[in-house]
């Protein structure tokens, strides 16, 4: 018990006095494995999201591949860049080894794959409408990446940390690769490892107790400069068809919805009316035939990323940007560059439109399901784009509210926006609708209402029963 308790005051006296060489060993710990861990999350963290986005032949060779490099042996990783930054090595001539530089290489191999599987689950837990939503929002590839690391942050940040716990208390790369040169290359846990070889090993207890904590054990797109008529199509779809799994595939012959009216889209649940109007926000593309916008076919990359930003989609489950009700209506205008004083007086007026009385800097963590569909639609207001696409936009919002929403999208049309709305309501469809949609199995059919086959009241209602 003495032996402790004279181990115990040693340690804080070299921490007191402020040790030359305590000091040396922490602070070559810091450095080594912050720069490591910094060029980890680097790399890491873009390829966890690209492995977690992505679907390729392969994938599940590589994920497995990466999980099993995050148990890595450190002696393994030591070995094998011994044999590369040594004389005799390829990599002899850049003189590396024994330097704080190879410790950080090896380090930088240990956590990069950690970083990048901790980042890969968080991606595939993430909320699948997320990257739709960015999409339809205007946000470019870069913004959406970087948009995506914000709403899964704090995935990312536990990675970093377990990343960083990896490599600041390691101890065979530093050992193999630094060669705990005194005052160059000597960490916490290389003094600690070597202590016991000179009997110390108590004498450094307090010192190593640094080491054991780780927290782990483009602008907006210009309206076309040629006049266009009204009721001009804006929408051709030709032979359509997407194949969304092994049961259901949504097929368009031929369809043409014009331009500066409301178009309603009927049809049962599981119909395809949600599978269209994705189409049609250009976040789906059609395993065969041509998508027209405004007369030009839709094949090039860019154009669908210009295009985008002319066309808003409000889900029937909208999901909303952590953080506030004014952050979430500023994304779409910061990633157009609007300027801020015209972002406030936007966002401002497309509250007052749908009627949400709520502070703009409230937080949307605590939200009804109502007020929720109106911070994403006056989210997609504060855009005003060309075309405004609602899947069952009214789902939602109390009865007493619709009169008044349903106005907005009257006074929308009669400026000349084109908006299309699915809904189970045919009454609404009726009221709403210039022109109708009905989606029956995969099957489109379009024209206008009356009291034939494209009254949406035809399809959704069966005939009354006839007493006997």
């Amino acid at each position: 018990m003495n032996y402790l308790y004279q181990s115990l005051l040693t340690a804080f006296e070299l921490i007191g006095n402020l040790d030359s060489e305590v000091l040396n060993a922490v602070w070559t710990s810091i450095y080594t494995s912050t720069t490591a861990i910094l060029f980890a999350a680097l790399v890491g963290t873009p390829f966890g999201i690209w492995l977690g986005l992505s679907s390729f032949r392969g994938r599940r060779i590589m994920v497995t591949l990466l999980n099993t490099l995050m148990a890595l042996p450190t002696v393994v990783v030591g070995l094998v860049l011994f044999g590369l930054l040594s004389r005799q090595g390829p990599l002899g001539g850049m003189g590396l080894l024994f330097t704080p530089y190879a410790m950080i290489l090896g380090q930088f191999v240990l956590a990069t794959p950690i970083i990048a599987n901790l980042v890969l689950a968080a991606v595939s837990g993430a909320d699948q409408r997320i990257l739709p939503t960015l999409m339809t929002l205007g946000a470019t590839p870069f913004q959406t990446a970087l948009q995506l690391v914000q709403e899964i942050r704090f995935g990312v940040m536990a990675a970093v940390i377990a990343g960083f716990g990896r490599v600041i208390a390691e101890v065979g790369v530093a050992m193999m690769l630094g060669g705990n040169i005194r005052g160059v290359t000597r960490t916490m846990t290389t003094a600690i490892a070597w202590r016991p070889a000179k009997g110390n090993l108590l004498s450094d207890w307090l010192s190593g107790l640094f080491s054991c904590w780780s927290p782990e054990r483009e602008l907006r797109a210009q309206p076309p400069t040629t006049a266009i008529t009204a009721m001009a199509t804006i929408y051709t779809l030709d032979n359509i068809r997407i194949r969304l799994n092994s049961k259901f595939s949504l097929q368009v012959p031929q369809l043409e919805i014009k331009k500066g009216i409301i178009t309603s889209i009927t049809g049962a649940n599981g119909a395809g009316k949600s599978t269209l109007l994705r189409i049609l926000a250009l976040l789906l593309k059609p395993h065969r035939g041509n998508l027209f916008f405004s007369g030009r076919k839709l094949s090039d990359h860019n154009d669908l990323q210009r295009l985008r930003r002319l066309v808003t989609l409000v889900d029937q489950s909208p999901y909303l940007l952590q953080g506030s009700i004014y952050r979430n209506l500023a994304f779409g205008l910061k990633v157009r560059q609007i300027a801020r004083s015209e972002q406030a007086d936007r966002i401002h007026q497309a509250l007052t439109d749908v009627g949400l009385t709520l502070p703009a800097r409230r937080s949307v963590r605590n939200l009804s399901g109502g007020e929720k569909q109106r911070v994403a639609l006056a989210r997609a207001l504060v855009l005003q784009p060309e075309v405004l696409l609602l899947d069952e936009p009214t789902a939602n919002i109390d009865h007493a509210s619709q009169p008044r929403f349903e106005e907005l999208l009257q006074q929308l049309a009669a400026k000349g926006m084109t908006i299309l709305l699915s809904t189970h309501v045919p009454e609404q469809a009726r009221r709403l609708g210039d022109e109708s949609i009905f989606v029956e199995d995969g099957q489109v059919r379009s024209g206008a209402f009356d009291s034939g086959e494209h009254d949406p009241g035809y399809y959704m209602w069966p005939d009354p029963v006839q007493p006997c």
